[in-house]
């Protein structure tokens, strides 16, 4: 029996509506890089502490994404399984004002009040927000060829904010942001906006009710990790994910462009580089249908690390900068954008092996990856920085500090950009798709000739 393909068009509207929560995170998220800076340079916290805390935030926050996808699996409600989730973007965008609006409370003080924020903002409300992600994505659009494309919409949307915010927040951070008030104020310009943009894929967009029983399984938490463990593609990329934020979130630009380029402002140049980057996205769709998945994520890998290293050659030179950062962030952008597709591929080969399908507990492996590389990126920036004896005191840093600076913004993540790349070799389920796709398709027609 031949496989049935679900009809599934989207009108012109679904595609921006769709994009519209990320729009508003990553404004956000953008501002949120600064959290190390910020609280090594302004709030006085060492580099060591800020990295520590970040790490022990994040190993919780592994804990929060298997409970996440847990209750998500469990969620059935009259607006669906992961739209309920949506109203997070509200919290993450509150307690982000609030994470910039420490009150001058002492040393002790100011890290346990940034660690209960930072883990509120990404334990919680991020979390909510990453495991529904593909859930919500599986549920209001059914063929991979319109996921792929509504992933690749999204993406080229998301160029308008990153690319505002990577220009205006360095002038930002130069003019306004010389204390604590100013960065409230920086908080605020960016997060209302985001919080009113970020709630129109949640007001607009209502999941497709499944009758397929094998979607309405209840899954408990052992039974899920049993699955998600059984499941060697979900680990796999959940590992390459894992690699790649830690190269992404060094959090060592603000540091760079302040004491290698000598001008905080100059870093609106990587905003150039970030526009350059997203029109990969114009290719994806394409390239991902005629290469597979893996494949497109693998030749961006090799090509973020081989950006990352442009700046040992002139570590001041600007037009190598950019590139640097057109290079290093295009990276990112398959891995991430088609993120979603992947975990939902994933999902249908746990189906496929073991009659159930896992949703929230897939989607929760590739949060956790990514928190804790965020985490894991943060302290080893940290360590690094406290390591070569960085001084937030001094104007000018010593020689071993600048090292560290620029270690963490070139050889460091291009290394692990490189570790990702070699685990991918080890992904090969995208030849296998077409097969599982037509006997999940087989097995619901038979399931639904027996009811």
């Amino acid at each position: 029996m031949s496989a049935v393909k679900e009809k599934s068009s989207v009108p012109a509207w679904f595609y921006p509506a769709f994009a519209s929560k990320g729009v508003g995170i990553v404004s956000v998220s953008a501002l949120l890089n600064y959290v190390t800076f910020f609280a090594t340079n302004y709030l006085g916290l060492s580099p060591a502490l800020v990295g520590t805390l970040m790490l022990f935030s994040k190993i919780f926050d592994g804990f929060t994404d298997i409970l996440a996808g847990f209750i998500i699996d469990h969620t059935n409600t009259r607006l669906g399984r992961a739209r309920p989730y949506e109203i997070s973007v509200i919290f993450y965008c509150f307690f982000t004002v609030v994470i910039f609006s420490v009150p001058d409370m002492g040393a002790a003080g100011t890290a346990a009040f940034v660690f209960i924020v930072y883990t509120l903002i990404f334990s919680v409300f991020s979390t909510l927000l990453t495991c529904s992600e593909p859930v919500y994505l599986a549920r209001a659009v059914k063929d991979d060829a319109t996921r792929v494309k509504v992933l690749s919409f999204s993406g080229l949307i998301y160029v308008i904010p990153t690319v505002a915010v990577s220009a205006i927040l360095p002038q930002l951070i130069a003019t306004i942001g010389a204390t604590r008030a100013g960065w409230r104020t920086i908080a605020l310009i960016l997060c209302i906006p985001a919080t009113i943009i970020g709630m129109i894929r949640f007001i607009t967009i209502k999941e497709i009710v499944d009758a397929d029983p094998a979607g309405k399984q209840k899954i408990g938490l052992k039974e899920g990790a049993m699955l998600l463990f059984k499941n060697k593609y979900i680990l796999i990329f959940s590992l390459a994910l894992l690699l790649t934020n830690i190269a992404q979130n060094h959090g060592s630009g603000p540091y760079y462009f302040t004491y290698i380029v000598g001008d905080i402002s100059m870093q609106s140049v990587t905003a150039i580089g970030t526009l350059l980057a997203t029109m990969v996205l114009l290719f994806i769709p394409a390239l991902s249908k005629k290469l597979g998945l893996a494949k497109v994520m693998k030749a961006g890998l090799i090509l973020g690390a081989a950006g990352y290293l442009l700046p040992l050659i002139a570590p001041r030179l600007l037009p190598l900068l950019a590139l640097s950062s057109m290079l290093s962030l295009g990276s990112i952008i398959p891995i991430w954008m088609l993120a979603g597709a992947i975990v939902i591929n994933c999902m249908d080969y746990g189906e496929w092996r073991s009659g159930k399908r896992g949703e929230g507990i897939y989607s929760c492996a590739s949060g956790v990856s990514s928190k804790v590389g965020i985490g894991l990126g943060a302290a080893i920036s940290g360590g690094i920085l406290a390591l070569g004896g960085f001084d937030r005191m001094l104007p000018v840093q010593n020689g071993p500090a600048n090292t560290a600076i620029m270690l963490l913004y070139t050889a460091i993540p291009a290394g692990f950009l490189l570790i990702s790349f070699i685990v991918m070799q080890f992904y090969n389920l995208d030849k296998k798709m077409p097969v599982i796709q037509q006997e999940l398709a087989e097995r619901k027609i038979r399931r639904e000739e027996d009811a």
